[in-house]
């Protein structure tokens, strides 16, 4: 059965986290959605790692479904907002809800960046972290026509926002309603290959290449929104991590699995991702 807290960031910011409770002492997962994706859609993930035993959460991404704020003209916010403020609240109210339990951030595409970028600004707050269908948006990622299709599409993504103030994603079909900085961090990743965010304080580069603890990645065939070599850029960020990078395909998992379907058909990556835990922390 599932339960919500209520969380309140430093600035105000309020937003519901879904958990799913399994037991006291066993490890917790906080998992973060892909952009323009509500919590909701990864009941299925995280009742799956209830039953295999693990405590379950997932975050509400600023400006969607839960969160009391929407993004628009005048209504700002990028990465390190997320990092900073949702994500160091949420911890934290994990923390309290289950003290002494081990916590791993879990992240999906937007929320693995968002997830890696607290791992590695707050080392001492989580006991690893895992990513699915994430990787590098840097547009060498990919070859060829795809290359180019991903750089023109971000930088589009990055000047409309600039524009209007806020990027229109239902209308352009890629995301939701998203704010104007989060997605010019975004186009700046695309386009440089580095998380050079904007705002005040820490210089995320350095500190990913810092991260020492172990980090579980895995990838797809069939995903073209975060392919093998796009995980691989992202994950080869962290230098002194414990790196483990599964890239599945479907002889590995048994079903054809994509940026999104995993969510559902979820059993290849809970199992593999609690047996990780289980055996290694998380890098296997």
């Amino acid at each position: 059965m599932s339960e919500t807290l209520k969380v309140t960031a430093e600035d105000g910011h309020a937003f519901d986290l879904m958990l799913y409770p399994a037991a006291a002492g066993v490890p917790v997962l906080l998992i973060g959605p892909a952009m323009g994706t509500p919590a909701r859609v990864y009941a299925p993930l995280a009742e799956a790692f209830a039953t295999a035993g693990f405590n379950a959460a997932v975050i509400e991404l600023r400006g969607i479904g839960s969160s009391s704020i929407r993004a628009g003209r005048g209504v700002d916010y990028g990465y390190r907002d997320l990092v900073e403020k949702d994500w160091a609240a949420a911890v934290a109210a994990l923390r309290q809800r289950f003290p002494g339990a081990p916590l791993y951030l879990f992240g999906h595409s937007l929320g693995g960046h968002i997830s890696l970028l607290y791992a590695a600004s707050h080392p001492s707050e989580v006991d690893g972290a895992i990513i699915v269908a994430s990787g590098s948006v840097y547009f060498r990622s990919w070859k060829g026509v795809k290359a180019l299709g991903i750089l023109a599409f971000t930088q589009f993504a990055g000047v409309i926002s600039g524009a209007l103030g806020y990027f229109p994603g239902k209308r352009v079909g890629f995301g939701g309603t998203e704010a104007k900085t989060l997605m010019q961090d975004w186009a700046r990743f695309a386009r440089t290959g580095r998380v050079d965010m904007k705002g005040e304080g820490t210089d995320y580069e350095p500190a990913l290449r810092s991260l020492k603890f172990p980090v579980l990645g895995l990838s797809f065939d069939h995903d073209t929104l975060a392919p093998h070599r796009s995980q691989h850029n992202l994950l080869k960020k962290l230098r002194q991590a414990q790196v483990t990078h599964l890239a599945l395909g479907e002889k590995d998992t048994g079903v054809r699995l994509d940026h999104y379907n995993w969510i559902k058909n979820n059993e290849p990556v809970v199992t593999r991702v609690v047996q990780s835990i289980k055996n290694n922390g998380v890098a296997s």
